[in-house]
């Protein structure tokens, strides 16, 4: 089965189709063009009671030991390799290859990109209309899920480690998107990091992705790993694209990835809960 078909599931979640192009105007970016790229700034940021460097929180941020809770979720990967569309190494080079160009860097990356613009300049309604089109887009409930609850954990986290600043609404919760972004910019990074933080977050989403074929696929860990460094040969390209992609033209794609998703729903027996 094909990540990209174009018949939509027949039941739940999956049925949402493409979501309705969005206007610049509507969101309040039409003003919000590319950030121009420059070095990493190398001072030491302050993260509570420790002083992290940019280069160390850009590693915390993808690192699986963040307490977010990702090993849960694989996105849909139990449920693509039960139904026996990935079945070995070249399927799911494959299946993530898709999935990175056509959905993280359809969707996720470029509303990370608009999301961590926004909470740079402290633009706190321009990123609570960004959370909403997070949770709206969402093809499943697991995938609405999975955004609520890793956004639960962020906050959770920025709470514990003090960073979360007085004048953000302590109500607001962020979905998994905004509150990586946030998180970001809590650690001090800034505009110019903006690729360094996408190229963190789908090296993350790599991660756990490969982990969850180790616990559903009988490969051996030294080919995983060299797929590993094949996929991290794209991401930068990835993270490239989606800072530059109109806010119209964002949306997650794969309609076969979302039958995945909510097949997975009533499946029984499983390890993850996407």
């Amino acid at each position: 089965m094909s990540l990209d078909q174009k018949n939509p599931p027949a039941n739940g979640a999956g049925a949402l189709g493409a979501p309705a192009p969005l206007a610049p105007e509507a969101m309040g970016l039409a003003a919000m063009g590319p950030v121009a790229m420059g070095p990493v700034a190398m001072g030491p940021v302050a993260m509570g009671p420790v002083m992290m460097a940019p280069e160390l929180a850009l590693m915390y941020l993808s690192s699986p030991a963040l307490p977010i809770g990702a090993f849960h979720w694989s996105r849909g990967l139990e449920q693509a390799a039960l139904s026996g569309a990935v079945k070995d190494l070249s399927d799911l080079a494959d299946y993530l290859t898709l999935a990175l160009n056509r959905g993280l860097g359809r969707f996720d990356l470029p509303l990370l990109a608009l999301a961590f613009k926004a909470a740079c300049f402290r633009d706190y309604g321009t990123l609570s209309q960004l959370n909403d089109l997070s949770l709206a887009a969402r093809e499943s409930s697991e995938f609405g899920l999975e955004e609520v609850e890793g956004g639960k954990a962020v906050k959770r986290l920025a709470w514990s480690l003090g960073l979360w600043p007085e004048k953000l609404d302590p109500g607001f919760t962020p979905g998994l998107l905004v509150g990586q972004a946030l998180l970001a910019v809590f650690l001090g990074l800034g505009p110019n990091d903006l690729a360094w933080v996408l190229n963190a977050f789908a090296f993350a989403w790599l991660q756990n992705q490969i982990s969850a074929a180790a616990r559903t696929l009988k490969l051996g860990q030294s080919d995983l790993q060299a797929l590993i460094l094949a996929l991290c040969e794209l991401i930068p390209g990835v993270s490239q694209r989606a800072m530059t992609l109109p806010v119209e033209d964002l949306g997650p794609g794969l309609t076969g990835l979302a039958m995945f998703s909510a097949h997975h729903e009533s499946q029984t027996g499983r390890l993850f809960r996407s």
